[in-house]
């Protein structure tokens, strides 16, 4: 517990420090879900805030039972905080990165306290590598793997991807919808990062960005999503029906 504290000390006071730049622009989007981690919003949102290549960032609020706005006391023009009316889940975030004209897109899992050096490590291999979807955790084989350079099967937790990613994923939703209603039901709740990992050219890439903080709630089976009942059976469905619209292109 102490250690926990420490690091979390540590990482409130870097997301204070000094703005990053780069020559490209990208927008940020985070979603809130539970209280237990409304005290990780405020440092998180300030390390993307460092990024002056960020050129938005869209907090968004998916549990109605609160309001995001009494956790976030912090003036920035590139900041959108929105409160959702009705619960939404994580893959709601792509519908509102969806109307954003961006070259970039970055989401990021409230349980991810990434710093703003991380973050434009990530960019930058994205820009470098633009035809793959690009993050720092991810599934190879059913193994999880973070902070590492390698391929993965599915990325997890933080997404870094194009316009072109974007697009594409909607199209393969969009067929789903059509094949099979009950599998696009469970998409943004339950398995948007399967349908985006498909999404570009190649096989996603996870990265070493050095040391990652977690929030003690990653694991939680009453706070994460990944610990829900009905998780693995409504993935299940998903991976099926993209199989079958892969397979029909």
């Amino acid at each position: 517990m102490i250690k926990n504290n420490l690091n979390r000390l540590v990482y409130v006071l870097k997301s204070r420090l000094a703005r990053l730049t780069a020559n490209y622009k990208a927008t940020a989007l985070l979603a809130s879900f539970h209280q237990e981690r409304l005290k990780n919003l405020q440092p998180l949102v300030c390390s993307i805030l460092k990024c002056q290549f960020i050129s938005k960032v869209i907090l968004s609020n998916h549990n109605p039972d609160f309001d995001v706005n009494n956790w976030i006391n912090i003036e920035d023009k590139r900041l959108l905080v929105l409160n959702q009316p009705v619960r939404r889940g994580p893959g709601y975030c792509w519908e509102l990165a969806h109307a954003e004209n961006s070259d970039y897109y970055l989401l990021i899992d409230d349980d991810f306290l990434i710093t703003a050096e991380q973050i434009k490590l990530l960019i930058q291999h994205l820009t470098n590598e633009p035809g793959i979807t690009h993050g720092i955790t991810g599934h190879y084989n059913s193994k999880y793997y973070q902070s590492v350079e390698m391929e993965v099967n599915r990325l997890n937790q933080i997404y870094a991807i194009t316009r072109a990613h974007l697009d594409e994923y909607f199209q393969y939703v969009e067929k789903i919808k059509v094949i099979d209603p009950d599998a696009y039901k469970a998409i943004e709740p339950f398995a948007h990062e399967i349908i985006l990992s498909k999404t570009g050219n190649g096989k996603p890439k996870i990265h070493n960005v050095g040391p990652v903080l977690r929030c003690p709630t990653a694991r939680k089976p009453s706070v994460a999503i990944h610990q829900e009942k009905d998780f693995r059976s409504a993935q299940e469905k998903v991976v099926m029906a993209l199989e079958k619209v892969m397979q029909n292109q």
